[in-house]
């Protein structure tokens, strides 16, 4: 059959290769079907450039990948997909769709959902179609039969990740990838070495996506993968987009020593926790071609790092950002703004320590409860929420909920407060602006664009948010 995978456009710009679509594309290849990825957000396509695309390629099978901020993209692609090619079957799926998967029938009028993970499922269901038979008893997923909407029973989580093929990156723009500002070396990809998380932060997805199991590729197989990428695609830097890249010390000490009998050059950066690293595993890290660890730090005060069962200390924070600084490594800093209990104080508290650290990058994020998380449980609970529709469930830029203290205007206001007050530090500028002004080392166009990236967020956007607090935009 042929089949379109379509990541949907929205407001913000993917940065990333869609992995989850690029996975369900190399199982349907697997079995011989023909798969087309539309990264429709990369691309800048609208609505009726992707119509034009589905009739030129006319696909059995449309696939859409649904996030929460593209859900409303997403239902109205969906939609002009029925009332313009209504022969062709619709298939969601994503975080969004498998925490509400009967809003999402409902809603959109799309054909199947998935829920939780598709790789087998859609599968599964791709190959019942193929043979005209019914596929109302496939694991995994939702459709509406007879006016009634069915959720069939999940499908078990797959036990070894190595059995799953690599992306088919080869679908992809890989090269328009270009976006991300920390970045050592380019061309670039994203690697997933593993699914969910052995910790249950109140406002993570991963137990409703994952049951809060925590699952790793092995050693062996992330190393061909690397390979892979580093010979087919020219890649020279990965990002690890793991919840938790760090949470296997045994694991991560393998990685680091198989990466260094390849002997190819190429850098890499991931995410990590502030409990699971120490002096001796990051000097590991950094040989092994590591130049950039981020945290989840979320808040600079005790009681806030309590209510969303972050589990961590402010001693392990900035006993981790001081060994990742020894040993010479980038660090970057995540902070929420918002969380239940956040008061102007106990932002304070997160503004001071966020200075403290001093890390090379910061996000001031809002905190932003996502549907089916024990945070958008809680917060409903209280009536803190004060926006359900879901295109504006977007960290970066906007409030949809309130705190007992705050309103969301006022956590706005906060978070510009916060960029303003970390970036306008002559300490930031000395230490990670001109310390590392090295015009020796600048060998590529790489490393001079990365200083000026620096130069460009401290300036324009640090005047952008002034203006922004002021009224004047």
């Amino acid at each position: 059959m042929k089949i379109l995978l379509i990541f949907p456009p929205g407001e913000r710009r993917v940065r990333y290769p869609p992995l989850g679509i690029a996975y369900l594309a190399s199982m349907l290849e697997q079995v011989e079907h023909e798969v087309k990825i539309l990264d429709a957000s990369l691309e800048n396509k609208d609505t009726n450039e992707i119509i034009r695309i589905i009739n030129k390629f006319q696909p059995d099978i449309v696939g859409i990948n649904i996030l929460t901020p593209y859900y409303h993209y997403a239902k109205s692609l969906i939609q002009e997909i029925k009332a313009n090619v209504p022969k062709i079957i619709t298939i969601a799926g994503g975080p969004h769709v498998t925490v509400l998967p009967v809003d999402t029938l409902m809603d959109t009028g799309v054909d199947y959902v998935v829920i939780g993970e598709g790789e087998i499922s859609i599968t599964k269901l791709v190959k019942k179609l193929e043979m005209g038979e019914s596929p109302d008893d496939t694991r995994g997923l939702g459709f509406i039969k007879n006016g009634k909407v069915k959720i069939n029973p999940k499908r078990e989580l797959i036990k070894h990740l190595d059995s799953i093929p690599f992306p088919a990156r080869h679908l992809l723009k890989i090269k328009k990838y270009n976006k991300a500002t920390i970045v050592k070396q380019k061309p670039y990809t994203t690697i997933l070495s593993s699914r969910g998380c052995p910790f249950n932060c109140i406002f993570c997805c991963n137990v409703v996506l994952w049951g809060g199991r925590y699952r790793q590729r092995s050693v062996e197989n992330v190393i061909q993968e690397i390979l892979n990428v580093y010979d087919k695609f020219g890649i020279r830097e990965i990002y690890f987009p793991d919840d938790n890249f760090t949470a296997n010390r045994k694991w991560i000490e393998m990685f680091c020593d198989e990466i260094l009998k390849t002997k190819i050059d190429f850098t890499w950066r991931c995410l990590s926790r502030v409990d699971t690293i120490d002096h001796g595993i990051l000097q590991k890290m950094k040989k092994a071609g590591c130049h950039t660890l981020e945290f989840g730090v979320e808040s600079g005060d005790e009681y806030i790092l309590k209510v969303i069962n972050k589990q961590i200390k402010i001693s392990q924070v900035i006993k981790a950002f001081a060994a990742a600084k020894k040993v010479g490594l980038n660090t970057r800093a995540y902070f929420m703004i918002g969380n239940i209990g956040e008061t102007i104080d106990t932002i304070k508290k997160t503004i001071a320590l966020a200075q403290k650290l001093n890390p090379d990058h910061i996000s001031f994020l809002i905190a932003t409860p996502l549907p089916g998380t024990n945070f958008y449980i809680e917060a409903k609970k209280k009536d803190l929420i004060v926006d359900d529709d879901w295109q504006n469930y977007d960290y970066t830029k906007k409030a949809v909920s309130r705190t007992e203290a705050l309103t969301a205007d006022e956590l706005l206001y906060w978070q510009d407060i916060a960029n303003i007050m970390f970036y306008s530090r002559k300490r930031y500028v000395t230490e990670n602006i001109l310390a590392k002004l090295n015009l020796s080392s600048l060998t590529n166009r790489y490393d001079l664009m990365n200083i000026l990236n620096k130069f460009r967020y401290y300036s324009v956007n640090l005047l952008k948010r002034m203006l922004n607090i002021y009224g004047m935009v």
